[in-house]
């Protein structure tokens, strides 16, 4: 009975994420996220039809800027389903669904059942997760792989198992974690931890599972390699190379991008990266995806990973419940106040400080090793590398829900029980629980994952000119060049144009392409000869500069309209220049 109630709880867990997670599938077909979502998308269909795991404009084939899991996977999808290039996103589901009960499992080998169950649902409704599962990025694909990885690591390691199949599937997983999402390699950190401390139990062969762990790594990242020696001539040259994203002499990595980054962040304000991540566990920068969620959560989770290193007398959950309490009380005084949720930062670093009562459990040390060496791994590379964004802290969180389901219970239990501490701590244990779910709450509430349909409609105008326009067709678009090739040019004679040297794939490379502010010429010419030149609504209205300049040289004449009559297709035809009359 309590095993089939157990179960019953999973089930419930993992179909309300389920829930929470469903995105119609249609609202994605534009692939907004440029250049994340046509890249994935697109190479993974091109390797399905036999083209090569490549991207196309026009007749250019160009290798992808982002490493080659996520594409395989979806290469497989496409040729199983035969599914359009967005309903990929179900996939998606799919894996951020699996991450939730593999977590379970990873949490209820450690910690038992009711940490496990807490963890699994704090995971279910942690807003980042939600968020990021609803989009054709491979961030919560690869975390599947990271949890996977890592649980059957700790297993070898609390076993003191030295046999090689353990670790080199420990470390495949981790690996191909990276092939999918490139921060992912950063578990080699915590794979390499575990396989010291599962060495223990056999000193003979002490380096052997370290080794079969890093030869397991090598062999899950090697379609990584494979792809770069095909697409560059070299395994360790890749994507991001190539397409030089941060601009001629911007490197990816500097020590100065700590406390100074002009380049690329959700803020646009140069901040460092320090003081953007601060900013951001104060519940400020925006998206607020994992605040205040993830600012709540955090001081369980430091006390969750404090009790895995030693165990905590009653009354040390005393400063987390104060400090709660007084967050709590900041923030409904002071809301627009950034530093309101200083206190519950506060909290987490006490939290470290917990007194010891006697040794902790071997497990519940191994996993806190595991889940502190990869925060810390991701957070160091992160404070020095060029772009700044919250998502590159989605592999920390699933590990971070069984932590702080750790300390939510911890702190539960210093609760119960007669005399006056436990009468104390209840209040403000109250305040730390209810902001929590206030913080769970607050996005949904909110309407933040309502996820409006995009304006602009470029699958609906691209198709429709796709019906209507020649096969020599010409257009000019503002819309990027793998998009537009896959659903208009094709395999035809027409042709992308993109309306200037500030187009995703155009500004990165000099790439051999004709556009309509540098070569007007060239579409003069094309006109010359007959061929047909349109643009689609989007570019009409968001590109005005390319518009007037064009309106001296073509009339813009109407021929079809879409998105219920807001945006209208244009063919450009060229102005007759009459001569001087006599």
């Amino acid at each position: 009975m309590k095993r089939a109630l157990e179960w019953l709880s999973v089930a419930a867990v993992i179909s309300l994420a389920a829930v929470l997670r469903f995105t119609d599938a249609s609202s994605l077909r534009d692939l907004a996220i440029v250049p994340d979502n046509a890249q994935y998308a697109v190479g993974g269909w091109n390797l399905a039809r036999g083209r090569g795991l490549w991207i196309y404009i026009n007749d250019l084939k160009l290798p992808l800027q982002y490493p080659c899991g996520f594409p395989l996977i979806l290469a497989v999808f496409y040729l199983a389903t035969n599914a359009a290039l967005h309903q990929a996103v179900h996939l998606v589901h799919l894996f951020a669904l699996a991450t939730i009960l593999l977590v379970y499992l990873f949490a209820r080998s450690v910690f038992g059942r009711r940490i496990a169950l807490l963890a699994s649902l704090l995971l279910a409704v942690a807003p980042s997760s939600v968020g990021y599962s609803q989009v054709l990025i491979s961030d919560m694909v690869s975390n599947a792989f990271i949890v996977a990885g890592l649980w059957l690591a700790w297993q070898a390691a609390a076993r003191n198992d030295t046999r090689p199949g353990p670790w080199a599937a420990a470390g495949a997983l981790c690996g191909f974690s990276a092939a999918v999402h490139l921060l992912s390699g950063l578990t080699v950190v915590p794979l390499a931890a575990a396989s010291l401390c599962g060495a223990c139990g056999g000193r003979r062969r002490f380096p052997a599972p370290l080794l079969w762990a890093l030869a397991g790594f090598a062999a899950g990242f090697s379609p990584v390699l494979v792809c770069n020696a095909v697409a560059f001539g070299n395994p360790f040259r890749s994507g991001y190379d190539y397409w030089a994203r941060w601009g001629q002499g911007q490197r990816n990595f500097s020590l100065a991008y700590a406390w100074r980054n002009t380049a690329v962040s959700e803020r646009g304000d140069g901040r460092g990266n320090l003081g953007f991540f601060v900013w951001h566990f104060l519940g400020r920068s925006w998206p607020t995806l994992f605040a205040p969620y993830f600012l709540t959560v955090l001081p369980f989770a430091a006390a969750g990973a404090a009790a895995g290193i030693v165990p905590t007398r009653r009354w040390a959950a005393l400063p987390i419940g104060v400090l709660a309490a007084a967050a709590t009380a900041c923030a409904l005084l002071f809301p627009l106040a950034p530093w309101v949720n200083a206190p519950l930062l506060a909290a987490a670093a006490a939290a470290l400080f917990f007194p010891a009562a006697r040794a902790a459990g071997r497990g519940a040390r191994l996993f806190a090793l595991i889940a502190s060496t990869l925060a810390g791994s991701v957070v160091l590379v992160l404070l020095f590398y060029s772009f700044q964004m919250s998502k590159f802290l989605l592999p920390i969180v699933p590990l971070v829900c069984i932590l702080a389901a750790r300390g939510v219970l911890l702190l539960a239990e210093a609760c119960r029980g007669p005399g006056a501490f436990p009468v104390l701590l209840r209040l403000p244990a109250a305040a730390l629980f209810a902001l929590t779910a206030w913080g769970c709450a607050l996005p949904f509430a909110g309407g933040h994952f309502s996820r409006p349909e995009f304006p602009w409609g470029w699958h609906e105008g691209i198709e429709l000119l796709d019906r209507i326009a020649p096969p020599d067709a010409i257009l000019i678009s503002g819309i990027d060049g793998v998009f537009v090739t896959h659903y208009f040019v094709k395999e035809t004679q027409r042709v992308y144009v993109p309306t200037s040297r500030d187009i995703e794939y155009v500004r990165h490379r000099k790439l051999p392409l004709s556009t309509a502010m540098d070569d007007p010429a060239y579409l003069a010419a094309a006109a010359a000869k007959g061929r047909r030149i349109f643009m689609d609504g989007f570019t009409y209205h968001q590109w005005a500069g390319v518009r007037v300049a064009m309106e001296k040289q073509f009339i813009f004449v109407p021929v079809a309209s879409y998105r219920g009559g807001a945006l209208r297709l244009f063919e450009l035809r060229p102005r007759v220049v009459h001569g001087p009359t006599t």
